[in-house]
């Protein structure tokens, strides 16, 4: 069908969940958000003063207790492995974590990775990749890369990995799976993308719609991303949102609806549909930038986390 005649791709709205309480719960976080996290994560503050405090963030975020957590290396690549009281050794989860390419960290994304790993009994790799300015692009892309073709080189199948990844994170999966395709390498079961970032060009409308009331991200860290991005020097890494993503694995997108990056999301969906690729698009209804690291707190971040990890085992099923 050709791409002028295709239809949209219809979004999945992931409502929430219902009760006061929820909604007291969802209206303190907001709170605590916009206060705490937004005014950090971007210039003018120096990284490593973003880094300690994102991390200080991320400790009043709490993680399952029921997992365990091991150090190891993938290609060279620092990483950390989580796992439940299951493990199922015949699915692997790569996770990229977010971060603006600059902050983040395996540890600063356990509340999300940890319930990740309990639903699905995968295990959940997150690649400790290097991060900017210290490491310039593309050292961060190469990371993820070689972790990748480490978990095929220990005899892990491509059917039963997943890359997954938020906000910088999802760009990177995005990424690794467009240079897979060039290097003609196998292809993932699936690619998970929360709030990925697809290319910042700084003018959709969610863009400038949520400009403030977004309470994790300020256009001044938009801005710092879309500088990084920029320096790639193939134009598919620079937008993915534009690139040619025929012959990719099957895709879930999951944004906030009130996100900046919630046109992102969308127009990215639309282009795996053009090309070809099976894609999901759900819209949490009433959330924001990655806010599946709130399950400890909200119902509706855990329902979230939840069809991330139903699409794990779906994805995983269907490619063998």
């Amino acid at each position: 069908m050709p791409p002028s005649t295709m239809p949209l791709v219809t979004p999945r709205t992931i409502p929430l969940a219902p009760g006061l309480l929820e909604r007291l719960r969802l209206m303190v976080l907001y709170v605590f958000t916009y206060l705490t996290l937004r005014p950090v994560l971007g210039p003018p503050l120096p990284i490593l003063w973003q880094r300690r405090l994102l991390a200080l963030a991320g400790m009043c975020l709490p993680a399952s207790k029921a997992v365990a957590y091991r150090s190891l290396s993938l290609g060279g690549v620092p990483c950390e492995e989580v796992t439940g009281i299951r493990v199922d050794i015949s699915r692997v989860i790569l996770y990229l974590h977010g971060g603006a390419f600059l902050v983040g960290s395996p540890v600063s994304h356990r509340p999300l990775t940890a319930p990740l790993a309990l639903e699905t009994s995968a295990r959940v790799l997150v690649a400790d990749y290097r991060l900017e300015p210290e490491h310039p692009y593309p050292a961060a892309l190469d990371d993820c890369l070689a972790a990748y073709e480490a978990l095929l080189a220990q005899g892990v199948p491509a059917t039963g990995i997943v890359i997954a990844g938020d906000s910088a994170g999802g760009a990177l999966s995005v990424m690794l799976a467009l240079r897979l395709k060039r290097l003609g390498r196998p292809q993932p079961a699936g690619l998970l993308l929360i709030s990925p970032v697809t290319g910042v060009s700084l003018d959709s409308p969610s863009h400038w719609r949520y400009r403030y009331s977004d309470p994790m991200l300020r256009p001044r860290c938009l801005a710092a991303v879309s500088t990084i991005m920029n320096k790639a020097q193939h134009p598919d890494e620079r937008t993915p949102f534009r690139a040619d993503l025929t012959g990719l694995p099957p895709m879930l997108i999951q944004v906030g609806r009130i996100e900046a990056l919630l046109d992102d999301s969308c127009e990215l969906a639309q282009q795996a549909q053009r090309c070809g690729v099976p894609v999901q698009l759900e819209i949490c209804a009433g959330l924001w930038h990655v806010s599946q690291l709130y399950g400890a707190y909200l119902a509706s971040a855990r329902t979230s986390v939840s069809r991330l990890a139903q699409s794990v085992l779906e994805m995983t099923e269907s490619a063998r």
